[in-house]
């Protein structure tokens, strides 16, 4: 099973080689298939410098990568790439598409997100998370990891904010070889708790063919036993989705109950939650469930 089963932005990229002619920026040096138009004369696409009428080209082999949702082959060009946090990434280059089909960490190579998720490239071992296990993130290349995921969980969800390591702690959750969620947390200071300070569940994210696994689960514990150095069974969330609240119900943090007139918590002791009432905003989502 990939990481990017079922998932709306990241997509496998099957990886080619291929011949392909290039305009080469004798100014910048950027190297791209396409070039800006002014009239009859050509300027760089990156820099807007001129290139004349007459291209400077240049042939050199090139990474090609197919993407696995529409098919279309898509090398590292200029317009096509981006960047996630420390990530650099390429998107497909059908603008009906839009895929994620490639990324590379720190000037490396550019690889499917297959790879940079996969356990192996992640802890530089191959006997890494074969059953679920969570660990604190700490390298560049978990750090990458979360920031590939987090690009999934903010096309799903919008109000996932950007994952920035320098500002918040992460833990990684892997399965079957695969990093597969992650959760964000800060610690905030407090007033009534013997540190002065709250743990702060900041986001919680599991792919989608690896939910209902325990993957949540295991995230929430990690972080709780963090919160616990903090308060004495009290931790804050910012915000809640859906699949949180369910997840705080599962783990008898919280409990509501769904009527036809909205969503009432009946217990909320352990948890704070840093907005206001965020059942009565999620009562439309919330599926009903027998009490």
């Amino acid at each position: 099973m990939l990481a990017t089963d079922g998932c709306q932005k990241l997509t496998t990229g099957s990886k080619s080689v291929e011949t392909v002619e290039l305009i080469v920026c004798p100014d910048c040096g950027e190297r791209s298939n396409r070039a800006t138009m002014y009239g009859e004369m050509h300027a760089c696409i990156a820099c807007d410098e001129p290139l004349g009428r007459d291209l400077p080209l240049d042939e050199e082999r090139l990474p090609v990568f197919t993407c696995g949702t529409c098919g279309e082959e898509t090398p590292p060009f200029y317009e096509h790439l981006g960047h996630v946090g420390d990530v650099s990434v390429l998107n497909c280059s059908n603008e009906d598409c839009d895929y994620l089909v490639a990324a590379m960490l720190d000037n490396g190579v550019y690889e499917d997100p297959n790879v940079l998720l996969s356990a192996a490239w992640i802890e530089g071992v191959d006997d890494v998370g074969r059953d679920r296990q969570v660990t604190v993130v700490e390298t560049l290349e978990q750090k990458a990891a979360v920031q590939l995921l987090n690009v999934e969980a903010k096309n799903e969800d919008t109000t996932f904010s950007l994952y920035k390591p320098e500002h918040a702690n992460a833990f990684l959750a892997y399965h079957d070889r695969t990093a597969v969620g992650y959760l964000t947390w800060t610690a905030e200071p407090a007033e009534d708790t013997r540190s002065g300070k709250v743990a702060v569940l900041r986001q919680i994210f599991t792919l989608p063919t690896f939910r209902r696994a325990g993957i949540g689960t295991l995230l929430l514990e990690q972080f709780k036993q963090e919160a616990a150095d903090f308060a004495d069974d009290l931790y804050a969330v910012e915000g809640a989705n859906t699949q949180t609240l369910r997840l705080l119900k599962a783990a008898g943090d919280v409990d509501y109950s769904v009527t036809d007139e909205g969503v009432e918590p009946t217990k909320t002791d352990t948890v704070a939650f840093l907005k206001t009432n965020p059942f009565q905003k999620l009562a439309s989502e919330l599926p009903r469930e027998e009490q």
